[in-house]
């Protein structure tokens, strides 16, 4: 069974919304290519009233 955050991943490309769209396909494109995703369409602040992460990564250091 998926966890919440895989299944809105899995659900975004099926919205009637189109950029709920774009965003599940960004971020199934960041995980084709290997990389962690932190977050996902993730409300900022009390209620949302900061506003939205769309797709959240993990930072790669440099050496």
């Amino acid at each position: 069974m998926s966890s919440l955050f895989e299944q809105a991943i899995i659900n975004a490309p099926n919205s009637v919304n189109p950029q709920k769209v774009l965003e599940g396909k960004v971020a199934n494109a960041i995980i084709r290519a290997g990389f962690d995703l932190v977050s996902f369409n993730k409300t900022v602040g009390l209620n949302g009233e900061i506003g939205e992460i769309d797709v959240e990564t993990r930072t790669l250091s440099s050496k």
